[in-house]
């Protein structure tokens, strides 16, 4: 046969090899070494993280090093992986279009997967916690205290650059004797865990106290020949309420006529809750009635059935003994007849 027709014949020759397949023994080996120990980071492991790859088609190499495998445990905890069960899901993952390539595994029988912790001191998480509580108190008074009751062990983390990020107090916050400060923990800016600080505090400003016992509806001035009220340092954590300040409680009684809303013991601290604004009609009071009729205003006089407010309501009956009115309360001591 000439050289020409030889040439001629390689194509054909080629198409006919490229056909037969791959026998066993021709494909290219994969091997899949597993590690002892293997200390991961935080978040998903894949299968080089646990194993050393080695094998001649970098492609295939690098899908076998991508492989997830789940999340990594928490940072005070290990698991084992067994080498058959990697094996199993390895293959149940390898694509069609590798099947001519084998796996081989070596190393040891299983693997134990853990993530490399630091502790973090538990008297920093303390310090973490004080440091904001202690500011938030301030708005109480200036003698302030915050005794740590929580058992604070040292915190396994993983290893890298720690932030402690403390949850801002509400300054409308119920107060309590014991209060928890919440700390976020960060792991290289990765959200690691929520711990509550709890704390025993005390905050001790000086509020208006009653001087005696005071009956419910007493009216409250700044004028009065025996003061009411007296002003007294308390630890205010103990009233369950924010208190009322005596600046606060100045400005209640030039903005309004302020009264007791319920009874005070000798030495029971004001708070807000205790106030409310005294009525512009009393029951039993003799007012004012204005009415309208045209161009005629009138007026005329009866007793108020109930206690009022401005723009509230309120029952009257008249001198005469006639049916009750119903009136609109404009000022003390004033209504207008409902049309």
């Amino acid at each position: 046969m000439s050289f020409k027709a030889s040439f001629a014949l390689l194509p054909w020759l080629v198409c006919l090899l490229a056909a037969i397949p791959v026998s066993a023994g021709a494909s290219s080996t994969t091997t899949i070494e597993l590690r002892p120990v293997a200390e991961v980071r935080p978040g998903p492991v894949r299968l080089g993280d646990i194993a050393y790859l080695h094998g001649p088609d970098l492609a295939m190499l690098r899908e076998l090093i991508a492989l997830p495998l789940g999340n990594a445990p928490q940072a005070n905890r290990a698991i084992t992986l067994e080498r058959h069960n990697l094996a199993a899901w390895v293959s149940s993952r390898r694509p069609m279009a590798k099947a001519a390539y084998q796996l081989q595994w070596t190393g040891t029988e299983r693997t134990t997967v853990q993530v490399p912790i630091q502790r973090l001191p538990g008297t920093r998480l303390a310090e973490a916690a004080r440091a904001p509580l202690l500011a938030w108190l301030r708005q109480f008074g200036e003698r302030t205290s915050a005794e740590l009751i929580s058992d604070l062990q040292s915190l396994p983390l993983p290893v890298g650059r720690i932030e402690i990020r403390p949850r801002p107090l509400p300054p409308t916050l119920p107060l309590s004797r014991r209060i928890a400060v919440w700390l976020d923990i960060y792991c290289d800016n990765r959200f690691a865990r929520a711990l509550p600080v709890r704390f025993e505090i005390s905050a001790w400003q000086a509020v208006p106290v009653a001087a005696r016992d005071l009956p419910s509806g007493m009216p409250l001035s700044s004028g009065a020949a025996q003061p009411a009220l007296v002003t007294h340092d308390v630890d205010v954590t103990l009233l369950g309420v924010h208190p009322l300040s005596q600046k606060e409680l100045t400005a209640a009684i030039q903005d309004a006529a302020p009264q007791l809303r319920h009874a005070l013991r000798k030495g029971q601290p004001l708070t807000s809750q205790a106030l409310e604004t005294a009525p512009a009609v009393a029951r039993g009071q003799w007012i004012t009635v204005e009415a309208r009729s045209g161009v005629i205003d009138l007026q005329l006089r009866a007793e108020a059935l109930q206690d009022a407010r401005p723009g509230q309501t309120v029952r009257l009956k008249t001198s005469q003994g006639t049916a009750p009115l119903l009136a609109r309360v404009i000022g003390p001591g004033k209504v207008e007849i409902l049309q």
